[in-house]
């Protein structure tokens, strides 16, 4: 997997766990550097993004799709980092 993350923005989220981004890659459906802004949007480290999806997705597994995305991003913003309201 290839992995850049060479960004000004990005530089206090090194070092990086190679697996955690992986993991999130693939289950965000997203590219390795769009989970890098990610985290630096959040704030957070990839073991917290990975602990609060797992523990999301067994919360919300009998909910409909658009219904737990929505939920989700909702959950991130406000309990994740406070500071930003929806």
């Amino acid at each position: 997997m290839d992995i850049n993350c060479n960004s000004l923005g990005h530089k206090r989220l090194l070092p990086y766990n190679g697996a955690n981004i992986e993991f999130l890659t693939k289950n965000m459906k997203l590219p390795a550097n769009r989970v890098f802004d990610v985290l630096s949007v959040l704030g957070i480290s990839s073991d917290d993004l990975i602990s609060f999806l797992v523990n999301e997705r067994i919360k919300n597994r009998s909910r409909s799709k658009s219904e737990y995305t929505h939920q989700l991003y909702r959950r991130v913003n406000t309990e994740m980092n406070p500071k930003i309201s929806v």
